[in-house]
């Protein structure tokens, strides 16, 4: 506790001019820095007590005392009830103010100056950017218009405006491509859930359905005729753009196509199985219609299992691929569903070899018609069975690569069929018809024909070694047998060629070249029938007259003097 008189002696020294009074609830004073301001009964006046406002805890007022006006302020304490005076007049108030006015004049003319002059040096800094953003505006102009900058940076930022519409309206043009490259992303399964829902919604695609089906389309045989191949891309964009037409955009998303396939996510509201099959089957009847009476073309259609997530697009993309690889077996205007697919490997057809053994052997022997008949069987073999396209792959890819591996063992060059790539050639085509079609008319019948060539050309050359070893050996003792050793060929194979080659026979043949040599001898030179013979392996000179006179009708003596008659 602090004594009052301690308390009063604080506050007289703590300010001249101001003065403080403590008062308890009661209005009695409990200490005061000026006791001019209480009475002798030490209450203040009660005009002033009355001026305080009990429901408050501070406030301020003015008051006259004793002819000298006064702010009063006061301030209740909720610990004691006491309230605290603070008394100033208002004459030195006014002094005090007026001093703060003229220092505060003072110090807002230095900091207005300081202002100016930071003003004019930062608006030269700040101008800078300006200005150089007018020179790039266009150097040339803003140099010389009259305009401000601010009017030439408007002008321009105008025209950048005007261009970025021009670019949004070129953007909202290619909205379609967009579309098609989600579509394709999300097929391939390369889209996120998070980006899916903000595509879906930016692209204002429908947002839900009950099941989602994906379709994929294969074009059949194309009509040579009417289009090439090389048209093909164009004829897969144009279904693309039909699919656009013939299905309602809140029946789908936007159709795409991928690599040689077009494929459409279809989206329905069916709740009951018959009520969607029902769908599935219209759609798809009126698109292979409407593709066969406009581009007067077949399609294939390979429908996936259904889901409800937009998420399992990839995996309903893959299933509809699937399904129409099995459009070899069924042929052109296949619908494919991939619920009804044999996708079971129990059941599983062994490989024909026995066939495909025929096969290679009518090729061999060069029977066209043997060999197409065989071929026959081979794809009736495969289209009988329920064979799962996995292993009719590896049956056609397994029989391609043998009659390849038969090719090069013959030696034979095949224009379609003349590198390892071809032999997957068969994946491009429609249909198990197509195939055999191509296997017999642009394989096995050109390859029996080479194979055909290559034998004379093989018999030209055997047949000529022979004549070449009986030129040189017809005055030694000469047999089939030995040249047959010699060529490592057998004797009966050497004479069918020799005789086909040459209209002879071996025996004959040399028994024909033999005596042109005796003839030559006989008039070329004075040599003895006798010696003539011996030379020609002739056992006796008779039996080589006997031979002679056969094929010329004389005799080798005759002979020489008819033609020494004719000399003279």
């Amino acid at each position: 506790m602090i004594p009052a008189c301690e308390l009063t002696e604080i506050m007289a020294e703590s300010n001249d001019s101001e003065s403080f009074l403590i008062l308890d609830e009661n209005n009695q004073t409990i200490s005061q820095s000026n006791p001019s301001y209480i009475g002798e009964d030490g209450y203040i006046p009660t005009s002033l007590f009355n001026k305080i406002d009990r429901e408050a805890t501070k406030g301020q007022f003015n008051y006259t005392f004793n002819g000298t006006e006064f702010k009063i302020s006061y301030e209740t304490s909720l610990y004691n009830n006491w309230t605290y005076l603070s008394f100033v007049k208002l004459s030195d108030l006014h002094v005090k103010s007026s001093s703060i006015g003229w220092i505060t004049l003072l110090i807002i003319s230095i900091l207005l100056i300081i202002s100016v002059i930071f003003a004019v040096i930062g608006s030269k800094v700040l101008y800078k950017p300006i200005k150089r953003l007018k020179n790039a505006i266009n150097p040339t102009t803003a140099a010389s218009s009259n305009r401000n900058e601010f009017e030439l940076i408007e002008t321009h930022i105008e025209s950048l405006l005007s261009q970025n519409n021009q670019l949004e309206q070129r953007v909202q043009n290619q909205v379609t491509q967009l579309k098609q490259l989600f579509m394709m992303r999300l097929l391939q399964g390369k889209v996120s859930e998070s980006e899916l829902h903000t595509k879906i919604k930016n692209f204002h695609y429908v947002e839900s359905w009950s099941w989602l089906t994906v379709f994929s389309l294969k074009v059949d045989a194309i009509d040579q005729n009417k289009f090439n191949k090389n048209d093909q891309d164009l004829i897969l964009f144009a279904i693309n753009n039909l699919m656009e037409d013939i299905i309602p955009s809140e029946q789908r998303f936007t159709p795409v196509v991928l690599n040689d396939t077009q494929t459409t996510i279809l989206i329905t509201d069916c709740e009951k199985d018959s009520d969607y099959t029902h769908l599935i089957n219209q759609q798809v009847e009126l698109i292979q219609q409407k593709v066969k009476e406009l581009l007067h073309l077949s399609v294939s259609i390979g429908i996936s299992l259904r889901y409800v997530n937009l998420c399992d697009s990839n995996k309903a993309f893959k299933e509809s691929k699937e399904a129409l690889k099995y459009r070899l077996k069924m042929g052109e205007s296949s619908i494919i569903y991939y619920k009804n697919l044999n996708r079971r490997y129990s059941s599983i057809a062994p490989y024909p070899v026995a066939i495909k053994n025929q096969i290679f052997d009518a090729i061999k022997l060069s029977e066209k018609d043997q060999a197409t008949e065989e071929i026959d069987k081979f794809f009736d073999y495969i289209d009988q069975n329920d064979i799962h396209h996995q292993q009719l792959e590896i049956i056609l890819s397994r029989f391609f690569y043998e009659l390849f591996e038969l090719k090069e063992l013959l030696g034979i060059s095949v224009e379609d069929f003349d590198s390892t790539e071809m032999i997957t050639h068969y994946q491009n085509l429609h249909s198990l018809e197509e195939m055999k079609e191509w296997v017999v008319h642009r394989i096995v019948q050109p390859l029996i024909t080479n194979l055909d060539a290559k034998d004379e050309s093989k018999n030209k050359r055997i047949s000529d070694k022979m004549i070449r070893i009986i030129h040189e050996n017809f005055n030694k003792d000469i047999s089939l047998d030995i040249i047959a050793a010699e060529l490592h060929y057998n004797p009966n194979y050497l004479s069918s060629i020799f005789q086909k080659e040459t209209k002879f026979s071996f025996s004959e043949y040399l028994l024909r070249y033999r005596l042109n040599k005796a003839k030559d001898w006989l008039t070329t030179t004075d040599k003895s029938v006798k010696d003539i013979a011996e030379e020609l392996q002739y056992n006796n000179s008779q039996n080589f007259i006997r031979s002679f006179r056969k094929m010329e009708g004389i005799t080798p003596g005759k002979y020489r003097l008819r033609y020494k008659s004719k000399e003279a």
